[in-house]
């Protein structure tokens, strides 16, 4: 197995070691796993939802240029002040 070593401030140490029961190492290695599988999770759901769907390539083009031309839009109006 690999060994990993994090860089925390001080004062997270000092938090840490007054729960000296926690085993850091096993939370950490559980929550990196656990994301790693709802990651896993959650593009097995994307491909399956892409798989059934009858959008084209210029179909997405399309809402993508005109979702780019919202934003800009609001971020203009945004940025001056309105």
């Amino acid at each position: 197995m690999t060994s990993v070593t994090l860089a925390i401030d001080e004062r997270l140490k000092l938090d840490m070691s007054k729960l000296d029961w926690i085993n850091w190492s096993e939370l950490v290695r559980e929550r990196l796993l656990e994301r790693e599988m709802q990651k896993m999770e959650d593009i097995k759901f994307l491909r399956e939802f892409v798989s059934r769907s009858k959008l084209t390539k210029e179909d997405a083009l399309r809402l993508g240029r005109a979702v780019n031309e919202s934003l800009s839009k609001k971020y203009i109006r945004l940025s001056r002040g309105k």
